[in-house]
């Protein structure tokens, strides 16, 4: 899936593009469904402590949220708190 997502990414042309308008729009009417997905993937990585997995859905999610744009705004706030969590971690374990 990250790669597919990656793929609809055009850096190298604007934002407001053709090309990146068309790939918003493949994209927006599956985001209600993929990202609740993403985030019980991202939650059982958490909670397992399995690294790779959290890697995964991280990468593939902001790959989703950079096409997106704006209209990922409603999903954000359900990935803070588990962020915010790896961030407390790894901060503890530096210390």
């Amino acid at each position: 899936m990250t790669s597919m997502i990656r793929g609809l990414i055009d850096e190298e042309t604007a934002e407001d593009s053709e090309i990146n308008i068309a790939n918003k729009k493949l994209l927006v009417p599956y985001a209600d469904r993929v990202v609740p997905s993403l985030n019980k993937l991202f939650s059982s990585g958490i909670s397992t402590g399995y690294q790779p997995l959290q890697e995964e859905v991280l990468s593939t999610l902001s790959c989703f949220a950079s096409v997106l744009d704006s209209a990922f705004a409603p999903h954000y706030d359900a990935f803070m708190p588990g962020l915010i969590g790896i961030l407390r971690s790894n901060q503890a374990s530096t210390e």
